[in-house]
Parts: structure tokens; sequence; C-alpha cells
């Protein structure tokens, strides 16, 4: 049995954690709400430590012939998180002839918001650049205009993102589009938008869907804590 008394400290309270040092029993309080106890290594004694504010997973989806793709829900999208959609290997059905969008949910349902979307973007294919800006959307566009998005060729696929900042914070919610894909004719496409939807609201959903046609390829979510 031990004598905790008898090891002669001063204080103890509820957390704390007994190691021992280099020459005798020490206490270590208890740390902060979501600190993690931390290793040094031989002959260094353990301490609290912060988890770094890195990315961590939320979810992954993968689309089949998919008209529209539904991401997150009110139980992991939720305040103090910024969040970021990766899709790789995108291959769409209606190729040249189509856009894509990101439509906001909110609710536990979810319920997906169709108006009052406006992106801003500066769209680049081989050599030529175009900038345009669009409002009165259905959804964020990833690209300013229609683009080769991959299906017609064999081996055209597409890589995405958006960065959508504070999506539960209960304000206009913005998100930082890029598109890059390959066209039929041999040439790059990419597309750096910007854009937002003009309502205060917390977002608890994420949707992306084609305008016209269907997507395979992978979806993933995750989140960097900021408050």
């Amino acid at each position: 049995s031990v004598n905790f008394d008898a090891l002669g400290f001063t204080s103890q309270a509820q957390g704390d954690l007994l190691y021992r040092d280099s020459s005798t029993w020490a206490r270590l309080p208890a740390g902060t709400s979501g600190q993690f106890l931390k290793t040094q290594g031989t002959g260094a004694n353990p301490v609290w430590g912060s988890i770094s504010a890195g990315f961590e997973f939320v979810e992954k989806v993968t689309a089949s012939s998919s008209s529209t793709v539904d991401i997150g829900d009110e139980s992991n999208v939720v305040a103090g998180y910024d969040y970021e959609i990766l899709m790789d290997g995108l291959d769409f059905s209606a190729d040249q002839t189509t856009d894509c969008f990101l439509q906001f949910g909110t609710g536990s349902t979810p319920t997906y918001q169709t108006s009052s979307y406006q992106s801003q973007g500066v769209y680049l294919l081989g050599s030529g650049v175009t900038a345009a800006r669009k409002t009165g959307q259905s959804g964020i566009n990833f690209s300013t205009t229609n683009v080769n998005l991959g299906g017609a060729t064999a081996g055209e696929t597409v890589t995405m993102r958006a960065y959508i900042y504070s999506p539960a914070s209960n304000r206009k919610t913005r998100a930082e589009t890029v598109q890059f894909g390959d066209d039929s004719g041999g040439n790059f496409s990419t597309n750096w938008s910007y854009g937002e939807r003009d309502a205060a609201e917390v977002v608890t959903s994420f949707r992306i869907y084609p305008s016209s046609g269907t997507v395979d390829g992978d979806f993933i979510l995750v989140r960097r804590k900021i408050a």
C-alpha cells in the first residue's frame, strides 16, 4: 500500500497525477480542458501538451453517378471551426456543358438554401484569362464559366477544393473555391473564386452538385479549430 500523505505533497486535487522525477515522487497538477499528457522521453518529466491547430478529419463521401453530394451534419459542423472540402479525381458526365456549385444547408434535416449566392473569380484556360462575377446564383460557383470538367475523354478528371470560413457563426457564410482539370484540347483549366450567400444563418451541412449530369469521386471534409 502507498501512504500518499507520507510523500509530503503540500496539496492535491482531483485530476492530479503522480509521477517519478529524477529522485522522488512528484505531483503533476491537472491541466486545462483539451490538453493531453505528453511524454518528453527517457530522463525527462511528463507535461501537459496542447493539440496543434491543424486540420482534423470529419467525414468522407464517395459519389457514384450522383447528381448531388451532401457532406457534414449538425453534429460535426459546429461553431469555432473553419471547414474544407477536398475533392480529387472527380469525373463529371456532362463534361464541357456544366459548372459545379457549393450550397449551404441549415437546420438538422438539413434544408439546402437555393438562392442569394454570388461569386467572383478568375478562370484560366491555356494562356487565356477571364475574370467574371456572378450574382443571384443557386450556389457558389466553382468556376466563373462553363469548363471542361472531365468525363467525355478517358483520363480527364478534376481536382477541386472549397474552404468555408466559420460556417456555423450565424453570419453571411463565405467560401474560397479552386478548380483544376484537363480539357479535351490538352490544356489545363483552372479557376479561383470567392463567394458568399447573402444571409446571416448557421450552416450545418454542405452540398456539391453539377449544373447538369452526374459526378463520380471522393469528397473529404476536414476542419480546423479557430476559437
